[in-house]
């Protein structure tokens, strides 16, 4: 999902990659290794910066998915990955969906 700042648009990616059961609320927490798209049993959000590609990954927090299986509620701290330059600590929370 592309999300549009005043400055920046970040891309916010949602995933369940070897634990999803279905419709639920996961925990987040801290990543075991640094990716995403890796079935490791644990529940991951990251925001990346679209122009300079640092990326922020969950560190604590639950991402909610709904009955649709498409979208849902999200509330997690993020900090940046080891590949990042910068070490700022985000937060977010709201809804978001497929598109």
């Amino acid at each position: 999902m592309r999300l549009h700042g005043t400055k920046s648009d970040f891309i916010l990616y949602v995933e369940v990659n070897g634990a999803y059961h279905g419709p639920d609320t996961y925990a987040l927490a801290p990543w075991p290794g640094a990716s995403l798209g890796v079935a490791d049993g644990i529940a991951k959000v990251a925001i990346r910066e679209w122009a300079s590609g640092i990326l922020w990954e969950s560190t604590a927090g639950s991402l909610t998915i709904d009955k649709s299986e498409e979208s849902g509620w999200v509330y997690a701290g993020l900090g940046a990955s080891d590949y990042s330059p910068v070490d700022v600590q985000l937060n977010i929370a709201g809804w978001w969906s497929c598109s």
